[in-house]
């Protein structure tokens, strides 16, 4: 008898195990890339916008206030191009011994004499603030000379080719050798003149701006104006550091605390906590500290001046450019994770190893550019040292949180890569 037919055997339908949604690790990586590229982009397109605005600012300030002007100044008020700025007190002591020893002078004149070339020495001599003289500079720049005791008027005198040199009892007299400035200054009355019998017209520099008060005023008008300050001061004269502050601001392009040509540009000087109130006749009011900081300055149409690096705007401007592509690329890649492909681990291993110096750069050139931009108004207010400094820790600690935020995002993403969950969703989508 035959063997019976085998029975068909029926294949057994085996099921494969269908894959999970993803998990919440990886929905919230693809959230985050998309949202982050979407603000980083926004945020790096302002910074770029924010240097290039500042660099063209800062070319713009430096043009126009390289930009020469006429003006003309009347009147009694000292109009002079020449510096009539006093000499440092070395120099001044070893041309006032000098001239001495020339000269034969007593006491009285040497008084006068110093007082002189302390407060004008520059005008005397001709010499500018990197220049220092020696004995012999002294008595090679003095042509000619008589002495105190052939002088049938008690008067010394010598000639250099920048004037002549009058030095009585009581005052010194200097008159240019053009005739048009004469300087006169005196221990006992605490005067100091600086005077032209004519007008005239002077080249002057000024920025951008200016009204009818905010030419700039010539070393001799600075001069003027402070001695009618320590005038009015009476017996509380300000201090070297004060003095120093007020000829910086008076001496700024464009200034608008003193009117130049007027007959008096100072209505009153007080003090009070080691504080000087200065009020000026053109309606502005000056005040300095002790340490000779400006407190207060009610004179609002001086325009400082910008400047900022080359190095500075182009770091700021690149990372911004550099940081706006990386955006797209986070962009793309945060929609890959959410299409499963096995391109989205890869995109998002380069954004962030790209995006780490890029952070730190970002950092780096917004403190510079922030210092460099707080470090020209303070400069262009007479503060360099202490406006800079305080305002430079401010955009340290700026540029610190922007590299901290920059750094944040691209390190989570590369910690969240190497974990056991992303791994093995990433290989399963392959």
């Amino acid at each position: 008898m035959p063997p019976p037919a085998p029975i068909p055997v029926q294949p057994l339908a085996y099921s494969l195990p269908a894959r999970q949604g993803k998990p919440g690790i990886i929905t919230a990586l693809g959230v985050m890339s998309i949202v982050i590229a979407c603000l980083s982009g926004l945020s790096s397109l302002s910074t770029g916008f924010y240097g290039f605005g500042l660099f063209m600012a800062s070319t713009m300030s430096s043009r126009m206030s390289s930009t020469p002007m006429s003006a003309t100044v009347s009147g009694t008020a000292a109009t002079a191009t020449a510096d009539t700025s006093g000499l440092p007190p070395g120099d001044a002591s070893i041309a006032a011994n000098a001239l001495t020893a020339k000269l034969s002078l007593d006491g009285a004149h040497v008084r006068e004499l110093d007082r002189l070339l302390r407060t004008h020495g520059r005008a005397v001599f001709g010499t500018d603030e990197d220049t220092h003289l020696s004995a012999a500079d002294v008595r090679d720049a003095v042509k000619s000379f008589t002495s105190l005791p052939s002088s049938n008027l008690v008067t010394a005198r010598f000639v250099t080719e920048q004037g002549t040199v009058d030095i009585h009892e009581d005052r010194a007299v200097f008159n240019s050798a053009d005739g048009n400035l004469t300087i006169t200054t005196a221990v006992k009355d605490n005067t100091d003149s600086v005077s032209q019998s004519s007008s005239s017209t002077v080249n002057s520099q000024t920025s951008a701006g200016g009204g009818p008060g905010g030419t700039t005023l010539t070393p001799a008008t600075v001069s003027l104006v402070v001695a009618a300050i320590q005038r009015k001061a009476a017996g509380q004269q300000l201090n070297p550091s004060q003095v120093a502050t007020l000829r910086a601001q008076l001496a700024m392009p464009n200034q608008t605390l003193v009117t130049p040509g007027a007959a008096a540009p100072v209505l009153a000087v007080t003090q009070g906590n080691g504080n000087v109130t200065i009020q000026f006749a053109a309606g502005n009011v000056l005040v300095l500290g002790r340490q000779g900081q400006v407190v207060f300055s009610s004179s609002m149409m001086m325009v400082p001046r910008i400047r900022i690096s080359a190095a500075s705007a182009t770091i700021v401007i690149g990372e911004a450019a550099a940081s706006i592509a990386l955006a797209i690329l986070l962009l793309v890649a945060g929609i890959l994770v959410f299409r499963d492909s096995g391109l989205a681990p890869r995109l998002l291993r380069i954004y962030a190893w790209l995006k780490i110096p890029m952070a730190l750069l970002a950092g780096t050139g917004i403190a510079m550019m922030g210092y460099d931009l707080m470090n020209s108004i303070a400069s262009s207010m007479g503060t360099a040292g202490a406006g800079a400094g305080a305002a430079g820790s401010v955009f340290i600690v700026w540029g610190t949180i922007i590299a901290f935020f920059g750094l944040a995002f691209p390190v989570a993403a590369l910690i969240t890569l190497r974990s056991r969950t992303a791994k093995d969703y990433f290989n399963s989508v392959r």
